[in-house]
């Protein structure tokens, strides 16, 4: 039977679609590799793959046919990973700006624009400035070292940070940063003190583990310490002998600092701490509510006032003794003791139980001694006598 000329058309069509299938499983490579970005204009095997990745973003990578120019590319990168990123970096050899120098087998990386500009604190704690200056960092670090020489003199072209390290890539520095401009001896001096550690604590927030630190440049940074970790009021540091630290000379290698609230906003704040005060000795197991003062020497005053002169020594429930006020929080109980006496927990225990049977049966035999008189009082009371008579008269009358 003669073949009619459209069933010729189907199988001559019907065959090259059958080509171009063993063609395309011949050359490795499939359609969905390229995610939509492939050229049917050339052969598959005549065509240049790259790898495409943005590190932002993806970090498997994509393969894609090399477009006709870089404008494309950066559409790419731009419809696959966002609209800032249209930057083209090559593998380890910086960015293109030409499509020409890309070859198949090549790893391009998209990569974002940048946008804002590094801003930062310059300071000079030699020559007075303390608060600083705010600086976009230039390019290069010469010319970082440059606005420190013209701003604060020759001298000064070393470059540190908060912590007191020297700087000497403008990348390190970051947004919001402070670098401080010293002169040789002080960088020499800043150098030395990088290996001086002190630890912080702040028992006001219940923190008594102790957290070691690099010991910083000035005693302002160790003010920001205390506000940065624990709150923007606990900016007195102490030293372990609860003296206010006002220099720099009194932090030494392994010293322990203890950052407290600054005491007028103390005065300000209404979040009292409230703590019960007792005396066993002299019988005043119920306590008194107080107020806790600002020191452990008011405290002991008040302990003076109320129990007596003797009674100076303060202890927890438990039998320690209290020797810093900051460990004491609110409902805390507090016991006045004698100066020259031993705590005996089990003796004090004992004689308050004693004390409080002595008490419970002084009360019964008060109850008891009421109710009798109670009675007796009843007994004593006047006989009242009703006549009869007329209820006697109503009665006969109803019968």
């Amino acid at each position: 039977m003669a073949m009619t000329t459209a069933a010729a058309a189907g199988a001559v069509a019907a065959r090259r679609i059958n080509n171009a299938k063993i063609n395309r499983r011949s050359s490795g490579l499939s359609s969905s590799s390229f995610d939509g970005f492939y050229r049917t204009d050339v052969f598959l095997s005549s065509v240049s793959i790259i790898t495409i990745t943005c590190l932002d973003v993806d970090a498997v990578g994509r393969l894609l046919v090399v477009p006709n120019s870089i404008e494309e590319l950066k559409h790419v990168g731009m419809t696959l990973y966002g609209a800032t990123f249209y930057r083209v970096l090559l593998d380890n050899e910086g960015e293109i700006n030409d499509i020409r120098v890309v070859r198949s087998g090549d790893v391009i990386i998209f990569a974002e624009e940048p946008t804002a500009w590094v801003t930062i604190t310059i300071t000079c704690l030699e020559k007075g400035d303390v608060a600083g200056k705010l600086l976009v960092v230039p390019p290069t670090f010469e010319e970082l070292k440059q606005v420190g020489v013209k701003v604060y003199g020759a001298h000064f072209a070393r470059v540190l940070d908060e912590q007191g390290t020297e700087i000497n890539d403008v990348g390190a520095l970051r947004n919001g940063d402070r670098i401080v401009y010293a002169s040789q001896k002080r960088a020499e001096e800043s150098n030395a003190r990088a290996m001086i550690m002190f630890t912080i604590t702040c028992l006001e927030k219940g923190d008594s583990a102790r957290r070691l630190l690099v010991l910083p440049f000035a005693l302002r940074q160790v003010t920001r310490i205390g506000k940065n970790i624990y709150g923007a009021h606990f900016v007195r540091a102490l030293n372990e002998e609860g003296n206010e630290i006002n220099d720099m000379g009194m932090l030494r290698d392994g010293v322990r600092v203890d950052y407290t609230t600054c005491p007028k906003w103390a005065k300000k704040s209404n979040a009292w701490i409230m703590i019960t005060i007792t005396c066993l000795e002299m019988g005043d197991f119920v306590g008194k509510l107080l107020v806790l003062p600002c020191r452990l020497a008011e405290l002991k005053v008040i302990g003076g006032m109320i129990y007596g002169a003797k009674f100076v020594r303060v202890m927890d429930e438990k039998g320690v003794e209290i020797n810093d006020i900051r460990v004491l929080r609110n409902g805390d109980r507090v016991i006045f003791t004698r100066e020259n006496r031993k705590w005996n927990a089990q003796k004090w225990v004992e004689e308050s139980n004693s004390h409080k049977r002595v008490e419970e049966l002084n009360a019964h035999k008060r109850v008891e001694e009421l109710n009798a008189q109670k009675w007796v009082e009843g007994s004593n009371a006047p006989v009242t006598v009703t006549c009869l008579t007329p209820i006697m008269r109503v009665l006969r009358e109803m019968w």
